[in-house]
């Protein structure tokens, strides 16, 4: 991503991308090109740069969802009930047992609520942080223990794109 070097221009570049989606994509361009000037009227090459790189990356997604049979295109209450906004965290659980977890159990510092939903690679939890740290709830990720060694790298590096929205 190429993100300002002003931290502080943040807001406004969040502000231009979601006013660009508001655009249809045949007026993208035009949208940008006015909006991404600095006050001598040249145009502002960071910010336009810092935009343009979202939406490349929302388009990405968009096609990825495509691809990928409709993912992120489906409604949540189409995918186990997963809930839109809903945090995600993963949590370390070294002895995972083969059973689903019961209601209450605790994984790590999280409490399970319900299973939202089971795949080939394990189940999926809405569960709430439990340790009186902070109060969170999220979608617990919990791989079965004999993949749990090949797709560690995966999850890491889900983690990190999670952490960085």
């Amino acid at each position: 991503m190429t993100p300002p070097s002003d931290p502080t221009r943040w807001p406004e570049v969040k502000r231009l991308f979601e006013a660009a989606l508001d655009h249809p994509s045949t007026t993208r361009e035009t949208f940008l090109d006015a909006a991404c000037r600095q006050p001598d009227g040249s145009v502002d090459v960071e910010l336009r740069a810092a935009v343009n790189t979202l939406l490349r990356a929302d388009a990405d997604a968009e096609a990825t969802a495509v691809t990928v049979g409709g993912f992120l295109a489906a409604s949540p209450l189409d995918l186990g009930g997963l809930i839109d906004g809903l945090g995600v965290e993963l949590a370390e659980a070294p002895e995972m047992p083969l059973e689903e977890a019961a209601p209450g159990t605790r994984i790590g510092p999280y409490r399970v609520i319900r299973l939202l939903g089971r795949g080939g690679m394990g189940e999926v939890y809405l569960a709430a942080r439990a340790d009186g740290l902070f109060e969170r709830t999220v979608a617990l990720k919990r791989v079965r223990a004999d993949l749990a060694p090949s797709v560690a790298a995966r999850f890491s590096t889900e983690r990190q794109i999670l952490a960085d929205l």
